[in-house]
């Protein structure tokens, strides 16, 4: 009976505090994305002329509207990094009275899972990378043809450049269906890993020669679904979210060092009142030795020496 109202209360106990924990991780993910926004809005204000060929407008909207949006997920799952942990301690700690070292088997199916989930990881990092590259030149390739529209019409440029944005638009949704299926692979693991577990741990308990019980069954069952939850879903989320941010972050960090244009004046002002260099004592620039000239029959200087000092060109 105490057994059972502890568990009792701690279901209550999750039904409460689940949903403030994902509310307040939500709220904080908002106010960060929309400080971000702030903060990309503002820095566009003040960037200089020459730094939008490098960050373009659609750029900076795209950057906006989409990279952004990529904090929310790793503000909400990140801390099941190190909740996973203490769960993973607290259930081998209560199942090694009832199945032993036989829990073993079934924690070796779930870390045999974050391999796979970390090059999944690794993969998606990578893919959603180029897309996001993908994307920014097709929206170059946008403003370029609204702004250059009357050349395209004149010239009948049409196809050609519609051709061209639709090989951009097709490498950028070839890059986001393979990020696609990734997740959809990593799904697929969270559904089969309580399967796998189940049969690999009980069939080493049975050939162990102990005799399964459904009390022992369910108990573990039940326990290691909790684990596999955290390791196998949420896990995997606070992964995909922290690669996430990772790339759109350097695209951030790439956009605000940027230079103002404010830093721009300040640096043509250090030139202009920069101190004058002090002039350096002039040698002469004439210098003769021996010089012998004559006019027709006249001589005008016989074996004569001449410098700067004597003689100046005006």
């Amino acid at each position: 009976a105490i057994y059972a109202s502890i568990i009792t209360l701690c279901s209550f106990g999750l039904c409460i505090t689940h949903h403030r924990y994902f509310f307040h991780c939500m709220r904080f993910s908002m106010q960060l994305g929309s400080g971000m926004v702030a903060l990309c809005y503002q820095k566009s204000l003040n960037l200089q002329l020459s730094a939008f060929t490098i960050m373009p407008p659609g750029k900076i909207f795209n950057m906006i509207a989409n990279d952004v949006r990529k904090f929310y997920r790793s503000a909400t799952f990140s801390h099941f990094l190190w909740v996973g942990l203490q769960e993973t301690i607290i259930i081998i700690s209560i199942l090694w009275h009832d199945i032993g070292a036989y829990i073993f088997v079934g924690l070796a199916i779930c870390v045999l899972t974050i391999p796979i989930q970390a090059y999944f990881s690794k993969k998606f990092s990578i893919y959603r990378n180029q897309a996001a590259t993908y994307g920014d030149t097709r929206v170059k390739y946008m403003k370029e043809m609204i702004h250059g529209i009357d050349v395209i019409k004149m010239n009948a440029y049409e196809q050609p450049y519609t051709k061209t944005i639709e090989t951009s638009r097709a490498k950028e949704v070839n890059e986001l269906v393979k990020a696609s299926k990734l997740k959809a692979i990593n799904q697929s693991v969270f559904y089969l890993g309580p399967i796998a577990i189940s049969f690999t741990m009980f069939t080493a308990y049975s050939l162990g020669g102990s005799a399964l019980k459904v009390p022992v069954v369910f108990k573990a069952l039940a326990l290691f679904y909790v684990l596999l939850k955290t390791i196998t879903l949420f896990i995997p989320f606070a992964i995909e979210g922290l690669a996430d941010a990772r790339v759109s972050l350097e695209r951030i960090k790439t956009f605000l060092l940027q230079q103002n244009r404010q830093e721009q004046q300040q640096q043509q002002q250090q030139q202009v009142t920069k101190p004058p260099q002090e002039e350096e004592e002039e040698s002469p620039y004439i210098k003769l030795i021996n010089v012998t000239t004559s006019w027709v029959d006249h001589t005008t200087l016989s074996n004569d020496n001449i410098t700067e000092e004597e003689f100046q060109l005006k």
